[in-house]
């Protein structure tokens, strides 16, 4: 148990998430900023996600998160977010921001 200490520190292979939201929904993001930004796409956004995705980050489009923390784990509301502001900070996952249909995504 004490073999490595003071030798190896294993928070140096700690990293940082770049969204705030799950995990499983950042590929999605990076693909459509990507996209936004290389094609200056407008938002209109139709997409197949893989089971790993569907399995810990799908909210079904029939049931739209209805507060910030459930946009977290929304694919959809993920890409929307993307498309839409270019952004998906921590401001971007309030009640409010889920559920303004002038603003949010």
């Amino acid at each position: 148990m004490v073999q490595n200490l003071g030798r190896k520190y294993e928070v140096l292979n700690n990293t940082f998430k770049p969204y705030a939201s799950c995990l499983m929904t950042h590929p999605t993001i990076d693909a459509v900023l990507e996209m936004r930004n290389k094609y200056h796409l407008r938002p209109r956004i139709s997409r197949r996600f893989p089971a790993t995705c569907r399995d810990s980050a799908w909210i079904p489009r029939q049931a739209e998160p209805r507060t910030g923390l459930a946009g977290k784990f929304s694919t959809y509301y993920c890409a929307a977010l993307a498309m839409a502001e270019g952004v998906a900070g921590e401001d971007m996952f309030t009640d409010r921001k889920v559920l303004d249909p002038d603003g949010g995504p």
